[in-house]
């Protein structure tokens, strides 16, 4: 969960990306996997990404030229910046000798959250996520899946995705975890909402400005062939984790309403109901369950999401309680 430090040299990406040295600074949006950082450039500000050595560069290109196109499209996404030498993604060689890759994008305008209360954001907002969702997806439409190669969800390692399950102990939970794999696989082939999902849309990966007006995505990372619904239920998850006030179940009713309803006005896509991300949501709440809990059971203070996510989690998994129980 933590992210490897790169003793990087700065003149270097200064030199790639056109940048004073002393700009440089760390960024407020950090991911797991990532060392973040910002600098500014002619009165605007970037976000430069350098990812971990074991990055695949290949699979990161075809990520950032898929996103490249979505801009070009006026998809709600940030720019994609090129460098000096005129590409997405550069390598570089760190002063330990070890080679990262680094891209660059442009700053969106707005924040992305870890946590949310009943004030964090307008209630316009759940809405406005809703409506950019369905013009990304609609885009992807557009795009196709043919032109960049990309593998289906189940492929790679991701949120929905463990790669070895069998080394989880609790052989009830893998098998449980299995059937909703199944399912969610043949789901995928028989859904007509089918094509490149982000396939890691959580909270952190949405920038929302403060008056909700503008919703920007951002992490492509991940991008692969799913179906939509799971980026709906993404989002419909990480919500139910982060959002934190009273009479949540009410609360999250009303908002995850909101977004669905935005969602599929918007959209020109079959239209979408939330009983449709049940067996998405169970495989995510598993699969993260699997992935993380290695890492949440040595933390001497867990806080944040993992505490939301982990607190009572193990119980609801073992009497397969629904992710909504509406």
């Amino acid at each position: 969960m933590k992210n490897e430090f790169v003793p990087i040299d700065v003149s270097m990406l200064a030199n790639l990306y056109g940048f004073r040295s002393d700009s440089l600074r760390d960024s407020d949006h950090t991911g797991n996997y990532n060392q973040s950082y910002q600098f500014d450039r002619g009165g605007e500000s970037f976000i430069l990404r350098i990812s971990p050595s074991s990055e695949d560069a290949s699979a990161l290109r075809r990520s950032m030229e898929y996103l490249a196109e979505h801009f070009s499209l006026c998809s709600p996404v940030v720019e994609p910046v090129l460098s000096n030498n005129q590409r997405l993604v550069e390598k570089i060689t760190a002063l330990d000798g070890t080679q990262y890759c680094v891209t660059v994008t442009k700053k969106a305008l707005g924040k992305t959250h870890d946590l949310l209360g009943p004030d964090t954001l307008p209630a316009n907002a759940f809405a406005k996520i809703g409506k950019e969702l369905a013009i990304l997806h609609d885009h992807s439409v557009m795009i196709g899946i043919e032109g960049y190669n990309f593998g289906y969800w189940y492929d790679n390692e991701n949120c929905f995705n463990v790669l070895d399950p069998d080394a989880f102990e609790d052989d009830r939970i893998v098998s449980r975890y299995r059937e909703y794999r199944s399912s969610c696989i043949e789901q995928t082939h028989t859904e007509s909402r089918c094509g490149i999902i982000h396939a890691d849309l959580h909270f952190s990966n949405i920038i929302i400005d403060s008056n909700a007006k503008r919703v920007t995505f951002c992490d492509f990372d991940d991008s692969c062939k799913g179906s939509f619904l799971m980026d709906i239920a993404m989002v419909i998850f990480d919500l139910g984790v982060i959002l934190q006030c009273n009479d949540k179940e009410v609360v999250l009713k009303n908002l995850v309403s909101a977004f669905i309803d935005s969602y599929n006005q918007e959209s020109s896509l079959e239209p979408v109901s939330l009983s449709q991300t049940q067996d998405f949501l169970k495989l995510l709440e598993l699969s993260l369950f699997i992935q993380y809990y290695d890492y949440y059971r040595k933390l001497e203070n867990v806080d944040g999401w993992l505490k939301l996510f982990f607190d009572g989690r193990q119980e609801r998994i073992t009497a397969d309680v629904p992710f909504l129980a509406w």
